[in-house]
Formats: C-alpha cells, structure tokens, sequence
C-alpha cells in the first residue's frame, strides 16, 4: 500500500501540557470528562523568545486508555499527555446560527511530573 494512502486517513493528536478546568459528567455508569489543556510553542525572533500557548477542548471517555485513577487526577494545574483524535461538532447557537467547535476526543490520557513534561516540551 503506498504510504500517501495510508496516511491521507490520517486523524491522530498527540499533546502534552497543563489542563486549565475539568468537568464530570456521569453517563450510563460512565465518566466522561471534558477538560481544556494548554500547550506552549517556544521560538525565537530576532533574539527574542516567543511563548505562543494554545489553549485545546479535550473529553476523553473512562476506560480502557483513561483509567478511573486518570479521570480523577484531571484537574486544574495538572500536568498531562493525551493521544487522540480531531473531531468537530455542530450546535446551533441562542441566535439560531449553526456553528462548529472542534475538540479532541483523547483515547489515552496520562498524567505527568514536571520532568516528564518538559521531555515532551523540549523534544
């Protein structure tokens, strides 16, 4: 299989980095929780660094990837690496106007100490 094939299905996110706030929402004896995570770009321009932070809306489902010991830890100030995938979602607004709001759907989740993640910021 050619590899322009393979990859143009391609849907994989991967982050590292602080979460800002967490919510729990009880499904059907299930946890999902919805979080946003924070992530620093660093680069120089002309001798001065730049820090770009963009700020990513994270839900991620208890099970298989994100034990309940995760689910719990995910709180604000946590430091955090997830894999995933993109996906958007439509709603239709107060005003009546249909918008899109892109999330990342994490299928792993795992906690971090300072070190680790400045691994994964320096990598």
């Amino acid at each position: 299989m050619n590899n322009n094939v393979r990859t143009q299905y391609l849907n994989r996110v991967e982050l590292a980095g602080f979460v800002g706030s967490a919510r729990r929402t009880e499904v059907q004896g299930r946890t999902l929780v919805s979080f946003t995570v924070a992530t620093n770009f660093a680069r120089v321009i002309r001798g001065e660094r730049i820090v770009e932070t963009t700020w990513w809306n994270v839900s991620a489902w208890e099970g298989k990837g994100v034990p309940q010991d995760v689910v719990n830890g995910i709180a604000k100030g946590a430091k955090i690496h997830l894999i995933g995938r993109l996906r958007n979602n439509s709603y239709t607004g107060a005003d009546g106007v249909v918008r899109t709001a892109g999330e990342v759907l994490a299928s792993t989740v795992e906690l971090l100490d300072r070190e680790s993640l400045m691994a994964y910021q320096t990598s």
